[in-house]
């Protein structure tokens, strides 16, 4: 049996590789669709503020057996949601695309589909805060600079 020389050439192999490692690094900055944790904002103010069209609101899966859902995993958040929408205000570089932001149930409010929310986000792809925006898409914009993220008490 004759073993093709191209199978064990470095090209071969580097191609396909650069490709997945292209996915997994500058495709976050292709992706149609957003996707943010969360964290409370611990004296931290977000980078960009943006106005999201809440599109869908659904419990977040709690994997196997609701493992992900053990206290004893760092990760876990109590009762974790996952809002989906579009942002319609903020960075024009994101205006139109869809987003996704897993944050605990508690932090939700009285937030519902169809309802437009600001979002304070840093640059690493986590959401430090969430509000309800009083006002409607046309006047996102201009709410948005007035909006203080994390709320002062």
């Amino acid at each position: 049996m004759k073993v093709s020389k191209r199978l064990f050439s470095s090209s071969f192999f580097l191609n396909p590789l650069s490709f997945i490692l292209m996915l997994f690094i500058g495709g976050c900055t292709m992706a149609s669709e957003l996707s943010f944790s969360w964290e409370w904002p611990d004296d931290r103010f977000p980078d960009h503020k943006l106005a999201v069209r809440v599109e869908q609101l659904k419990p977040h899966s709690t994997g196997f057996l609701g493992l992900k859902k053990s206290p004893s995993f760092v990760a876990s958040m109590p009762d974790p949601i996952v809002l989906t929408g579009k942002v319609v205000a903020g960075n024009v570089n994101l205006i139109g695309k869809s987003i996704k932001i897993v944050l605990p149930k508690l932090e939700l409010g009285n937030v519902s589909a169809d309802d437009t929310v600001a979002v304070g986000v840093l640059d690493a792809g986590t959401c430090i805060c969430l509000t309800s925006m009083p006002v409607t898409e046309r006047e996102a914009s201009t709410w948005l600079e007035q909006w203080q993220c994390p709320v002062e008490d």
